[in-house]
């Protein structure tokens, strides 16, 4: 009994120590994935497009030709308006060997409507670097 017990404990104090790693990952990868959305909503409400473009990761140019991401974005400032606020309704990591992708799902009002904003980043010395974006909005869809 005393045995298990021990083996139990131990058990118990690696999964703690490991759990704590995880957090403070998690935590830095955060506030610099949250640094990220800040300045996409900055930039998305000025027009600048292009800047986020230009610091999108490969990921997103393969999975995305430069001219539909700009019409989305376009009809997202269009028809939305300026960012308002955002609150962040759930986060996830996984660390691979290719690097940490990080992704924090926003629920966003805008001037004009509101969506659900799903932000995928790739962790990449020190700083997240956007590989996908995508919105769910009904407020899209009105005329």
């Amino acid at each position: 009994m005393a045995r298990s017990t021990s083996w139990l404990l131990a058990a118990l104090l690696a999964l703690a120590m490991l759990g704590g790693c995880f957090g403070a990952v998690g935590s830095e990868d955060r506030r610099r994935a949250e640094e990220e959305v800040l300045q996409f909503h900055v930039r998305l409400n000025k027009g600048d497009i292009e800047a986020i473009w230009e610091g999108a990761g490969d990921e997103l140019r393969r999975a995305v030709s430069h001219e539909d991401f700009t019409k989305l974005l376009e009809a997202v400032n269009r028809k939305l308006g300026d960012e308002q606020y955002t609150q962040t309704k759930s986060q996830t990591f996984m660390v691979r060997s290719g690097g940490t992708i990080y992704t924090l799902v926003q629920e966003t009002q805008f001037d004009s409507g509101k969506g659900v904003e799903t932000f995928v980043f790739k962790l990449e010395q020190s700083r997240a670097v956007l590989v996908g974006y995508y919105i769910n909005s009904l407020d899209l869809l009105a005329p």
